[in-house]
């Protein structure tokens, strides 16, 4: 049964290969969206391209054992809808999600991919997290892979920025004690949004940190709760900022839906 699950759900995700490539003409693309390029960078790896080819040895007309590294990446491209961030984004995902679940070096890969400190934010996020959870292996395992997306698309995006942003992530993530109204200040001036970004994260603040003492049982649940997800609410800001650096629309764009502005 385990292997049938598994099957199915490769035969999904690298089925989407197959079907792009025979829509799409073999010529070289121009531009690859992040998000494309950090999936096809994930695939690339050597011990994953391999596990894949083992349960799959079909599912794509080339064998990663017969390339160089740099030319399986390059074939594996001409399968990529380059001009689907979206797509690239929910296929990465699929794949990580999997690869947690079956692929035993997966942490151990994924740091490799990464900047050093990267493997200690890795680490500092699952540890708390795992204390937050209490145990529950299926959420940790889908706020793991969002965190892994993001670094391996920022990665792609903005290279240069990994090493701040882990470290930042790291800060943040391995505090002992609560996170406070100085730290939303810190990162503001550390990590600048656009106006309507910074509103949304304002709003945010005040909530965390009324100016007086909740009235109600219910505002103050809601206060702690927030103050629960401030290492998420600021390591968003981080992101945003590092990631869209140079896409001011697509930045606006995200602020509004992940601040549901």
């Amino acid at each position: 049964m385990f292997i049938n699950t598994v099957s199915l759900r490769l035969a999904f995700m690298l089925g989407c290969f197959v079907s792009t490539a025979h829509a799409q003409s073999a010529t070289e693309h121009k531009e690859v969206a992040p998000a494309c390029s950090a999936y096809v960078d994930l695939l690339s790896v050597p011990t994953i391209a391999a596990w894949y080819e083992e349960r799959m040895p079909t599912a794509l007309p080339f064998k990663a054992k017969e390339l160089s590294r740099d030319a399986y990446r390059a074939q594996l491209l001409k399968f990529i809808p380059t001009d689907s961030e979206k797509e690239c984004n929910r296929w990465m995902t699929g794949q990580l999600m999997t690869l947690q679940e079956n692929f035993d070096g997966y942490s151990d890969e994924i740091d490799a991919l990464l900047p050093e400190s990267c493997g200690q934010y890795r680490a500092a996020y699952r540890e708390t997290m795992e204390a937050q959870l209490f145990g529950d292996e299926s959420k940790l395992t889908q706020g793991v892979t969002k965190h892994d997306s993001s670094l391996l698309q920022l990665k792609a995006a903005n290279p240069q920025a990994v090493p701040k942003y882990c470290a930042y992530g790291e800060q943040i993530w391995s505090r002992t004690d609560e996170l406070a109204a100085s730290d939303f200040d810190d990162a503001k001036r550390n990590y600048p949004l656009p106006k309507v970004c910074d509103e949304g994260y304002d709003k945010l603040k005040e909530e965390a940190f009324p100016a007086s003492s909740p009235k109600t049982f219910s505002a103050a649940w809601v206060q702690a709760a927030l103050k629960r997800a401030l290492p998420v609410v600021l390591n968003m800001r981080a992101y945003l900022a590092l990631r869209y650096a140079d896409q001011p629309e697509e930045l606006e764009a995200e602020c509004r839906s992940r601040l549901r502005l």
